[in-house]
């Protein structure tokens, strides 16, 4: 067992140093081989919190300017995530390793980047980070930039790290991230730059998507412009068109079909092989459904189920979406294996003014 004492600095003016310092931890270190590791703990804390006075002061007390905590994180990285400037200048001064990494392979560079602060940012790449060294799922700082929406820092980085169709282990790009973050600046810099909108990840997620599901017209129409595939289709066969669709923006599909997106498409198993006018019918958007309807859309088309969009739209209780879809000469008589025709559907649900809607239709096709 090692015996414990308070540190002393020797002279009279440590003493007066020590009295007067702004810590507010009890400074006692165990003699022995855990001694250097307890105070270096201590000084990567207060790195954290900007206290350079007290980091200069634990390294003279023999703390390791590489030592690392319980998640092998240094106090450069603590100093860096925290935006001070002045004690990542010192502790690179003071022998720190500017790229040592952490347990998920991320140095100083990428936690200041992570952050958004570019003045930290700035000064690491100035003095020779690695600007292009990803971590262990393969962001980099550019990235990392991205994904937290940091606008000024990733104009920065661009300038150093020009590959910006890079993807991670998961397929994602820095666009990807820009516009999963919702970052319009960072999105419409990074297309600036090259990068490529058809790109997608493992999941088939793409930048179009993500515009669409935000009803962001203005970033869809630069996507398109940039050469975004209208018809990509994610892992589980959502399209562009889908989205706008479910979202009810009738602006966005009028953009899709105009550039080319397919009405019918139709969605994988997992989303039951539904379509956009599906969709729209389901969600009871007469808006959408016109516009649909008036590119092509076909009132018949079936979910992998065999319910078309006169079942999905009486089944959910949609008078308007039945008279849209009536008056456009869907089928009345469809049945799917497990649960009757549209008229059917109405009646079991008790929705009185569609099964009139629906008996009046019949009676005229009679």
């Amino acid at each position: 067992m090692h015996s414990v004492m308070r540190i002393r600095f020797g002279p009279l003016l440590g003493v007066l140093l020590f009295a007067f310092s702004p810590v507010t931890w009890s400074v006692n270190v165990a003699v022995g081989e855990h001694s250097f590791e307890h105070v270096t703990r201590q000084m990567i804390r207060a790195a954290w919190i900007g206290r350079i006075n007290d980091v200069e002061r634990f390294l003279r007390l023999g703390a390791d300017p590489n030592g690392t905590d319980e998640n092998g994180i240094t106090a450069l990285m603590r100093a860096a995530v925290g935006g001070h400037l002045h004690v990542a200048e010192y502790l690179l001064e003071a022998g720190a390793r500017i790229d040592q990494v952490d347990d998920e392979s991320r140095t100083a560079l990428a936690w200041a980047a992570s952050a958004g602060h570019v003045q930290t940012v700035e000064m690491l790449v100035t003095k020779g980070a690695a600007v292009q060294r990803a971590d262990r799922d393969g962001d980099t700082p550019l990235m990392n930039a991205a994904y937290g929406g940091h606008g000024d820092v990733a104009r920065f980085l661009l300038r150093h790290d020009r590959r910006v169709n890079y993807r991670n282990i998961k397929g994602d790009t820095a666009l990807l991230y820009a516009m999963r973050a919702r970052s319009q600046p960072i999105a419409m810099a990074l297309l600036e730059a090259g990068a490529d909108p058809r790109i997608a990840n493992d999941a088939g997620e793409a930048a179009l998507h993500y515009a669409a599901v935000d009803g962001n017209l203005e970033m869809m129409r630069a996507l398109v412009a940039a050469g975004a595939d209208v018809n990509v289709a994610s892992a589980e066969g959502r399209t562009p068109l889908m989205w706008a669709a479910l979202h009810r923006d009738a602006a966005l599909v009028r953009l899709l079909i105009a550039r080319g997106a397919r009405v019918d498409a139709r969605a994988g198993e997992l989303d039951g092989g539904v379509s956009a006018l599906i969709l729209a019918a389901w969600t009871n958007n007469v808006p959408v459904m016109d516009i649909l309807l008036g590119a092509g859309a076909n009132p018949d088309l079936t979910d992998l189920y065999g319910e078309t969009a006169l079942i999905w739209a009486a089944g959910s209780g949609h008078a308007d979406a039945v008279r849209r879809l009536v008056a456009a000469g869907a089928d009345l008589k469809p049945h799917t294996p497990h649960g009757g025709t549209a008229l059917e559907h109405a009646r079991a649900a008790g929705f009185g003014d569609i099964v009139r809607i629906l008996e009046e239709a019949a009676a005229r096709a009679h």
